[in-house]
């Protein structure tokens, strides 16, 4: 290590001490006491679900056993229904204290929980980040980042090229959402689609840097995938190489019987 890395290596590690004694490390979800910042303790993150393989390389749903993949790391569900994007990476299962950490980012301003969730994330997405030329967020219409004053999406995405070693192009206005939809989360997929088919768009001004390029969505939850298969479309149709997903939780069940019906929709509406 060099003389300069060196002095910044220890003028941040005086700094962190200090900070550890102003302002004790505590778990984002408990506020039990922990050895670092932005972290669960042993306790909250024990219950916690993280996926791990084998998985559905298409939907990122855990599965019991690597026999209910086909060669291509595909359940059967995205055998039967590709999915728009080429590859999807969850972090963990959305459960009750992941729940409640989205809920403290979206609504409560705690933006230290996107830390959190991007590392997590790029452990679980290193393959996919390594191979991406830009990552954006899934986008907030405009009365609703005003509401909350940030896109939690994007919070999460510029984590992420923070902390990538690699160069990461982040753009959180890739995609607009130009139509108010309205809460999704008690929808079905097929209400869902009739809500949002119509509601985001590629921002114009990004129309050429997408051609040819290698896109990553990210969100905080994967839930019956109509949002990101609509963003993902609008990127393939600008030209762009490829699309992947990358989000910090998945509803535990199956989510994509129903991607025929995504691509009928958009086919027959543009």
């Amino acid at each position: 290590m060099s003389g300069a890395l060196r002095r910044v290596s220890l003028r941040r590690s005086w700094y962190d001490q200090i900070l550890n004694v102003a302002f004790p490390p505590v778990c984002l979800h408990c506020k039990a006491e922990t050895l670092s910042h932005n972290a669960l303790c042993a306790t909250c993150f024990a219950e916690t679900e993280r996926i791990s393989p084998p998985f559905c390389h298409g939907c990122a749903a855990p599965l019991p056993a690597v026999e209910h993949l086909n060669q291509n790391h595909l359940c059967i569900y995205c055998q039967n229904s590709p999915p728009p994007w080429s590859a999807a990476r969850a972090a963990f299962i959305f459960g009750d204290v992941t729940q409640s950490l989205i809920f403290d980012l979206k609504y409560g301003d705690r933006t230290e929980v996107a830390t959190f969730f991007a590392d997590a994330m790029m452990r679980h997405g290193a393959a996919l980040l390594s191979d991406a030329d830009l990552i954006a967020p899934v986008p907030l219409h405009w009365r609703r980042l005003l509401r909350r004053k940030f896109n939690q999406s994007a919070i999460i995405a510029q984590s992420l090229c923070r902390i990538h070693a690699a160069p990461l192009q982040c753009v959180p206005d890739l995609l607009k959402r130009i139509r108010h939809t309205g809460a999704l989360a008690r929808l079905g997929p097929d209400a869902r689609m009739e809500k949002v088919r119509e509601a985001i768009t590629l921002n114009p001004r990004y129309r050429k840097m997408v051609q040819g390029r290698r896109v990553i969505l990210v969100d905080d939850i994967l839930t019956t995938g109509a949002t990101l298969s609509i963003c993902s479309q609008r990127l393939l149709d600008a030209g762009a190489a490829a699309v992947s997903i990358l989000v910090a939780t998945r509803s535990g069940r199956h989510i994509l019987p129903f991607a025929h019906k995504i691509h009928g929709f958009i086919d027959a509406e543009d």
